[in-house]
């Protein structure tokens, strides 16, 4: 049998090859910092990342009453620590220059939640919505991704082998862009699995994140990257560290190693 230390070792060398992959498209990243070198220690159930201007910000989530709106917004938690990063600048900034900004970071439109808000933990969406004329679901026969057209099919994405991670779905507060997050097997553990045909849970290590243009379906971006997990696999991961600007030009991605990875996504690629 092999062992937890097996896996990771195969992992890790596979990480360095999605690397080498990543870094051929080099051109398309912004900037990059490691928030766990600055003492952020995010969990899998409650950091979030957002925008607001050109500042990204991490922080924990907690789930308020919109008492006019009668819904429950996801919100930064205060008693939790806040990272602000000024993306033009490339450098951390106080918290203080959100201003009146800080209980304003709501996903975008498919994401609302009604009451009741106690015992919240976790952002479900109501409705599966890219703008007010787009929507999308699943053919689960044919594993693919359906986007609809003011309720007519429009076009669709074939998705990854294990489906996804996060909230599946993230797109801009315009709908013009959005991304699907899927998780998956490097080959590494692929070959480790495959090795071990008595194992109950088949562990994921592989993460991917394309993005399409959401009137065409034309795909502009992708990154893979593998990240060792440890044995046995962990929990589903709810937190959502996946990020636009709100004209969809940058996203903003944080890895599970801490890692803050800022991109420009162009309509050329």
């Amino acid at each position: 049998m092999l062992s937890c230390r097996v896996n990771k070792v195969m992992a890790a060398a596979l990480m360095l090859l999605f690397t080498a992959l990543y870094l051929s498209a080099s051109s398309k990243k912004v900037w990059s910092t490691n928030v766990a070198k600055l003492g952020y220690e995010g969990d899998r159930k409650r950091t979030i990342v957002r925008w607001r201007g050109h500042y990204v910000v991490i922080g924990s989530s907690r789930f308020i009453r919109d008492d006019k709106d009668r819904k429950c917004v996801l919100a930064f938690d205060p008693n939790q620590p806040l990272l602000v990063f000024d993306v033009v600048a490339r450098k951390q900034a106080p918290r203080e220059v959100l201003g009146d900004y800080a209980q304003e970071w709501e996903p975008p439109r498919a994401h609302k939640n009604f009451y009741p808000c106690q015992d919240k933990d976790r952002y479900r969406p109501l409705a599966e919505i890219i703008s007010p004329e787009l929507s999308y679901g699943s053919d689960y026969d044919k594993r693919q991704f359906v986007v609809y057209s003011n309720g007519k099919e429009k076009y669709r994405i074939s998705p990854d082998e294990f489906g996804c991670w996060d909230i599946c779905v993230v797109s801009n507060r315009t709908g013009s862009r959005f991304a699907i997050l899927e998780k998956g097997q490097s080959w590494g553990t692929k070959i480790a699995t495959a090795l071990q045909p008595w194992l109950d849970d088949y562990p994921t290590d592989k993460k991917v994140i394309r993005v399409f243009a959401a009137q065409s379906g034309k795909k502009l971006f992708e990154l893979a990257w593998a990240e060792p997990q440890p044995c046995p696999a962990p929990s589903f991961d709810d937190s959502e560290r996946v990020a636009f600007s709100d004209d969809g030009e940058m996203l903003a991605v944080l890895g599970d190693h801490g890692e803050l990875r800022v991109f420009r996504i162009l309509d050329d690629r």
